[in-house]
């Protein structure tokens, strides 16, 4: 069993788990794979939303600002004094402009804030959802009865330990018991 396990590449410690494992406990527990693509999905979504609200946010500034130049020029209108009177139609559509622009950047706000608590959201969902996915492999990787490692599994596992001692230099110990009958 090592001499074949000493040809196989192993997952080192600290790396990403490996595609063979997560192929082994994907054919294990499709729900969990199907979980860990939700949550990778969820994740997904939430960016989405952030970029959504973010860009909201952009477009509520450009409105404050439009919003500022029709003040300012109501201002200085009504600034000249006996030219124009306050109820000029040019006043009143600036002041118009004025108060829309910032009801639009408020409402603009108001749903990125919004966005914001649903990326939120999806993002704890999708924490659940690998979770619950990796408690399914876990599950999927460990016998009921006795608890311990099924085959598959416990061949990777043993190939990422000998692939550690390697790198380490440590020693290593394995011992293989072959039950019959249980």
């Amino acid at each position: 069993v090592l001499s074949k396990l000493d040809q196989s590449p192993g997952n080192q410690e600290g790396e990403p788990e490996s595609s063979s494992r997560r192929e082994t406990a994907a054919a294990a527990t499709p729900a969990s794979s199907e979980r860990s693509e939700t949550g990778d999905f969820r994740d997904e979504m939430a960016n989405q939303r952030d970029r959504a609200a973010q860009e909201r946010d952009e477009l509520a500034a450009q409105r404050d600002h439009e919003a500022d130049v029709a003040d300012r020029a109501v201002l200085e209108l009504e600034g000249n004094e006996g030219v124009l009177d306050r109820r000029t139609p040019r006043l009143q559509e600036l002041r118009a402009r004025g108060l829309n622009g910032r009801k639009r950047a408020a409402r603009g706000r108001e749903r990125a804030k919004r966005d914001r608590t649903l990326a939120g959201t999806d993002r704890e969902f999708g924490q659940s959802d690998r979770e619950e996915s990796r408690q399914d492999r876990e599950h999927a990787a460990t016998d009921e009865l006795t608890g311990a490692r099924r085959r598959g599994v416990g061949l990777e596992d043993l190939q990422r330990e000998i692939d550690r001692a390697r790198r380490t230099g440590a020693s290593l110990v394995a011992a293989y018991v072959d039950v019959d009958g249980l």
